[in-house]
């Protein structure tokens, strides 16, 4: 059953995340981090030295938790290039 509005109306993600007071940064982050297969994801917040949320995401998106990856960004979407 997907939410909705009272006109029946289906909510979008992003309506849906402003319902529960997520910001549209951090809904980009655990869009990111939802990613991540969850054996490489549990292996990674299990470890001695687990990531921060910050290395999650730039693993999900390079591949590496190394904050210094050298990306190419979209300026408009933010997307890889």
């Amino acid at each position: 059953m997907k939410p909705e509005r009272p006109s029946g109306e289906p909510l979008s993600q992003r309506q849906l995340a402003e319902e529960f007071g997520i910001s549209r940064a951090r809904q980009w982050r655990m869009k990111h981090v939802a990613d991540i297969p969850y054996s490489e994801f549990e292996a990674m917040i299990e470890s001695d030295d687990p990531p921060t949320i910050s290395a999650l995401v730039n693993y999900a998106r390079t591949g590496t938790t190394k904050p210094d990856a050298k990306l190419r960004l979209c300026p408009h979407c933010g997307g890889v290039i």
